[in-house]
Order: structure tokens, then C-alpha cells, then sequence
């Protein structure tokens, strides 16, 4: 039974290590890294400049401090010409980013084909294709010469090959044994 519990425990930390690392990985790529671009960032910080500039502006008039308004429109101005010229900036792309999102890509990718395949469409793809793994090939050589050769040895040989093959075979096999007090 302990066998069967640790192989549970390895299944639940394999999907929850993987789940994360999917996680993790679509969400680098749907963020694009959490970097916002240079153009952004100064137009941001443009209009941030032009409406602490507009309320200067507005004080320095209440308080008739003209060399204030003159000096607040002299940043409103500029601000207007930052803005302008945003069209012009080209951006240069973080080779670093790009990096990054090429290799969240190719493990989400990875991550999804994995856990579709632990979730058994790699079983269905498998009976399509007919394709056997080489133990499970083993194990059937194994049997079919067990049945032909009638000999109780290779019978217990292929039953102890079987089991060795397949651990939710061989933990059944284990719990009926104990439960009919055989050994």
C-alpha cells in the first residue's frame, strides 16, 4: 500500500509542479513581461508634468506671481512638444524580454502537451497508432510463453514481470493476497 500512496503523492506533486510551470509560463507571455514600452511611459509621465504644470499655473494666478504663470507655461509648452515628437520615438525591443517570452512559449507549449498526455489522450493516441510501449511488448512475450509452455514457473515469472511493469497491478495484486490471508 505504500507504494501505491507514493506513487499517488509523485502523480499530485507531478501536476501541481507542472500546473504551476504552465501557469507561470502563460502568464509571462500574456504580460509580455510586465514591461510597458518607452513611448508609454513618457507620455505617461508627460501629461503627469502638463497637469501638475495647469495647477501650478492656476495657484500662481490666484496669487498674481507672474513670473510663476510665465514660467508654468514655459512647462506646459514643453510638455506639448514632448508629446508631439512621441510618434517619433522608436522603440527598441529587450532582447532579454523577447528571451523570456520565447522560453514561457516553448515550456507552456511543452507543460500543455504534457499534462494532455498524463490526462490520457496519449492513451488515446497510443490505440490509435497501435503503438505498445517496449515493456508492455516484454511483458506480453512473456505471458504468451507462460500460456504456451504450461510450466507453473513461468507463469509465477510472468505474474512477478507483470506486477514489476505496472505498480497499480501489483498493488491489487498485494491487497487481494492480504486480504485472503495468502502470502
Amino acid at each position: 500500500m505504500k507504494d501505491h500512496n507514493k506513487t499517488i503523492l509523485q502523480g499530485i506533486l507531478l501536476y501541481t509542479v507542472l500546473g504551476a510551470m504552465v501557469a507561470l509560463a502563460l502568464l509571462i507571455v500574456a504580460t509580455g513581461g510586465g514591461c510597458s514600452s518607452a513611448p508609454h511611459r513618457i507620455a505617461g509621465a508627460a501629461v503627469d508634468i502638463r497637469q501638475n504644470a495647469e495647477s501650478s499655473r492656476e495657484r500662481f494666478i490666484s496669487l498674481e506671481v507672474p513670473e510663476g504663470v510665465q514660467e508654468q507655461d514655459e512647462i506646459i509648452t514643453l510638455t506639448e512638444e514632448v508629446i508631439q515628437q512621441l510618434p517619433a520615438i522608436q522603440e527598441k525591443p529587450n532582447e532579454w524580454l523577447n528571451t523570456v517570452q520565447y522560453v514561457a512559449i516553448g515550456v507552456a507549449v511543452i507543460g500543455v502537451i504534457v499534462l494532455i498526455w498524463q490526462l490520457g489522450v496519449g492513451h488515446l493516441f497510443r490505440s490509435l497508432f497501435s503503438w505498445v510501449p517496449r515493456r508492455k511488448q516484454s511483458v506480453a512475450k512473456l505471458l504468451d510463453e507462460a500460456i504456451a509452455a504450461k510450466d507453473y514457473y513461468a507463469v509465477r515469472e510472468a505474474v512477478a514481470a507483470l506486477r514489476v511493469s505496472d505498480s497499480e497491478i501489483d498493488t491489487a495484486f498485494r491487497k487481494r493476497h492480504n486480504d485472503s490471508g495468502k502470502s
